[in-house]
């Protein structure tokens, strides 16, 4: 297939993890392009040309793709066209996660153990900020939201939790025994 061969030289030896959506294989590279590959061909669908390396992996709902690039510009673009919606700078952050209309970035500061992470939420359909809160021990994952909550991975281990539409502390998320 000529379209994965094409993204095995973008990628410059990194390994880029993709999302299918859709029928759609959806992937970012080194090379700043986001690809939309058709997932039965492997064909080209749309390329979208950002300013810096996409190296996180994107989200997608509601007919839009949503990628970061290194440069700390957040993407929203078409899912049907590949054309950019809007964009915003959110700084170093992790990949996105979009859930009921929000989506979710954590942001890394340049000091990670000086400096306090925190999770975001945006509308997904035009970029505006929602919420904002500190991360109690910072974090170097990204969000996962279940349950109406969001979820944070800490850097010490803990496991926070937040209510998804206000932001609120939930208080530590449980794990099973």
């Amino acid at each position: 297939m000529a379209g994965r061969a094409d993204l095995r030289r973008r990628s410059e030896g990194r390994r880029q993890l993709a999302l299918v959506c859709a029928g759609t294989v959806l992937v970012g590279c080194a090379d700043g392009h986001c690809h939309a590959l058709d997932a039965a061909t492997g064909e080209p669908r749309w390329r979208f040309a950002a300013r810096s390396p996409l190296l996180r992996s994107p989200a997608a709902a509601d007919g839009q793709v949503f990628v970061v690039g290194e440069d700390g510009v957040l993407h929203a673009i078409g899912a049907d066209d590949g054309q950019e919606r809007w964009q915003r700078q959110v700084g170093h952050s992790a990949a996105p996660v979009v859930d009921g209309g929000l989506l979710y970035l954590v942001h890394h500061p340049a000091h990670l153990l000086r400096d306090a992470s925190r999770l975001r939420a945006l509308d997904a359909a035009t970029g505006e900020p929602r919420w904002e809160r500190p991360l109690p021990d910072g974090s170097g994952s990204g969000p996962a939201v279940a349950d109406g909550r969001v979820h944070v991975h800490g850097a010490t281990g803990a496991l926070s939790a937040f209510d998804a539409v206000s932001g609120c502390g939930t208080g530590p998320a449980t794990t099973p025994s």
